[in-house]
């Protein structure tokens, strides 16, 4: 009989101490293996590329993308990969993260027992959600849109990111200078900005960014 093939995993956090208790854990386990580790969202994104995961543990809160933001980003990028979002914050809630696209949500609090449970019943695609326990599970597939306004994802990235150059935009995001001119100017139709002033207002009164 051949031998049952191992779910592989990418774990995502800013903290080496975490992502390291996390590989030990999971080293433990037999049908389960780190493939990889990303303590940003780029490197998570080259990881992702490089080992082609079956799941990423992934952080909420990483330096230079976090949230339902980060998760419809990779969603977008990566769709066979199931997302399992980690945090130990409440600034997130369990629907917008799961409607952006991620397959479970716990808390950094739950035991090892309970981790390992998660990660492999969402290899066989169940929705988990561990925290927080009284809030319900949403009750329809990931969307596109955030709002009203119908701005994309990459669309709400960009907007967060409109403090600084075109040019360093596309830096971040490994997107062309001219992608990022074109998604500038979708964004102003749509939100009726008529500069990036205007836009980063928009954004600050919608909660979008701080």
């Amino acid at each position: 009989m051949p031998k049952a093939q191992s779910i592989s995993v990418v774990i995502s956090d800013d903290h080496a101490l975490v992502r390291q208790g996390l590989r030990g854990l999971i080293d433990n386990q037999s049908g389960i293996r780190v493939v990889g580790e990303a303590g940003s969202f780029a490197e998570t994104v080259d990881a992702l590329r490089v080992h082609a995961p079956d799941i990423l543990i992934q952080d909420l809160n990483m330096p230079d993308l976090s949230g339902p933001l980060l998760v419809a980003d990779l969603r977008i990028q990566f769709p066979t990969v199931k997302i399992l979002a980690m945090t130990g914050l409440h600034r997130y809630s369990a629907r917008s993260v799961i409607e952006a696209g991620a397959s479970g949500f716990i808390s950094k609090e739950v035991d090892a027992h309970e981790t390992i449970s998660v990660i492999l019943e969402c290899a066989n695609s169940k929705f988990i959600q561990l925290y927080p326990a009284s809030e319900p599970p949403p009750t329809k597939m990931p969307e596109r849109y955030l709002d009203e306004t119908g701005l994309t994802w990459r669309e709400l990235q960009i907007l967060r990111l409109l403090e600084y150059r075109n040019a360093e935009i596309a830096r971040q995001l490994s997107i062309s200078e001219g992608t990022v001119k074109n998604y500038v100017s979708s964004i102003f139709t749509k939100i009726g900005a008529s500069s990036r002033m205007t836009a980063l207002r928009y954004a600050r009164e919608r909660g979008i960014i701080p």
